[in-house]
């Protein structure tokens, strides 16, 4: 078994279960339902640096600083992304604070955000 750096468990909305230290530039994964994210930070062609959101190691989208968010307004970030699980996902991602856009965080914070249960978990990085 893959020892854990971090894990979180999220059901109906509340934390069931936070163990461990997120590390900020290391993978993780996201499991909502049947499906697994995986989600990398690693450097674009521009010399920046990017979040990448893996399904079947078929790249979902390329999250950019400085927000790592979407150039679309949360409320329609399924289908701006096109996969219905992008809501609960970016409320992995504010949860853990890899994403700074104000209203995104807002919204999740406030609970304005149906989200799906889901589990984080990243394995050993150091």
């Amino acid at each position: 078994m893959t020892k854990l750096q971090y894990e979180l468990v999220v059901e109906n909305n509340s934390v069931q279960k936070e163990e461990g230290h997120f590390f900020y530039a290391a993978p993780f994964d996201v499991h909502i339902g049947d499906k697994s994210f995986h989600i990398t930070f690693e450097k674009g062609s521009d010399s920046s640096v990017m979040r990448r959101i893996f399904l079947n190691n078929v790249v979902l989208a390329e999250l950019k600083h400085p927000d790592y968010t979407p150039e679309s307004s949360v409320d329609v970030l399924n289908k701006t992304l096109n996969f219905d699980e992008a809501t609960t996902l970016f409320a992995a991602f504010a949860h853990v604070q890899v994403i700074f856009e104000k209203e995104y965080l807002k919204a999740y914070q406030e609970g304005q955000i149906k989200v799906s249960n889901y589990s984080l978990m990243q394995p050993l990085f150091l």
